[in-house]
């Protein structure tokens, strides 16, 4: 999670949450939490029912809260197309949309469609656009 999520600590947390709550708390447990909080179909997916309910960008009063931030090079954009929106309300509602869109891609394929390449360590599965948006440099920086 640290190389690739930029998220140093995010095992170790969730170990301590597993201690709180009970739980096994080994490797494998902790583990088998993340799976399971993704799963499809899972007993209880509730980071996917998280995501599910969450957005990526809102408007509060005269503040405006996008997750990632604001850059020069994404105001506007969406991943997976090169339209610049003009309107920050067309923006929210094209960018909301692309998460509701991802998660469905990857309801509809959790798992792999085409490997992960021994190179460039990519490979392709539902939802690809989303997770690449979540990660440091991710969507080419938009």
């Amino acid at each position: 999670l640290a190389e690739t999520m930029g998220s140093a600590t995010t095992f170790q947390l969730r170990r301590e949450e597993l201690e709180t709550l009970g739980k096994e708390t080994n490797d494998e447990a902790v583990l088998n939490s993340f799976i399971e909080g993704i799963s499809v179909g899972g007993e209880d997916p509730y980071m996917l029912k998280y995501l599910r309910a969450g957005c990526l960008m809102a408007k509060v009063g005269k503040n405006l809260i996008v997750h990632g931030g604001l850059s020069d090079n994404n105001i506007g954009t969406v991943p997976g197309d090169d339209k610049i929106r003009e309107s920050v309300d067309d923006w929210m509602k094209d960018l909301n949309q692309f998460v509701q869109n991802e998660l469905d891609d990857y309801e509809s394929q959790p798992t792999w469609k085409e490997l992960p390449d021994s190179e460039t360590g990519r490979g392709k599965r539902g939802g690809d656009g989303l997770m690449d948006y979540g990660v440091p440099g991710g969507n080419n920086d938009k």
